[in-house]
């Protein structure tokens, strides 16, 4: 647990479980509001158990943001780490690609304190 109030470790993510999905949901809709987005360019899987094929949540359209990319971006939510290797198999999933084809962006919101090192390497892969 952070000594900081509003700050939120890897750690607080890893513990929130089934409720890391939802929390991410959260933001996105916070942000699709700040750029008063209709609230059909925002599709969020609503189940964090159902084959998603790599894809929890899309923006279709969006002007861009400090926190979204200009254009479609596909979302992918992890409460935790994901390996390079298997970040690489994420990639090459119909939904995503289709996205990443059609000049879309791909984003994930992990749930883990990576050093420099391991960012690095999943930069990499992206």
């Amino acid at each position: 647990m952070s000594e900081h109030p509003f700050e939120i470790t890897g750690e607080d993510v890893e513990g929130m479980k089934r409720g890391f999905g939802a929390f991410v949901a959260r933001l996105l809709v916070a942000e699709a509001a700040s750029q008063q987005l209709p609230g059909d360019q925002l599709l969020i899987s609503a189940r964090e158990d159902d084959p998603d094929g790599g894809v929890d949540a899309t923006m279709l359209d969006s002007p861009g943001s400090r926190w979204v990319p200009e254009g479609t971006s596909a979302w992918q939510f992890k409460r935790s780490d994901i390996r390079p290797g298997l970040l690489k198999k994420e990639l090459g999933k119909p939904e995503v690609k289709d996205i990443l084809d059609s000049r879309g962006s791909y984003c994930f919101a992990l749930g883990a304190d990576l050093t420099a090192r391991k960012t690095r390497r999943r930069r990499k892969v992206l």
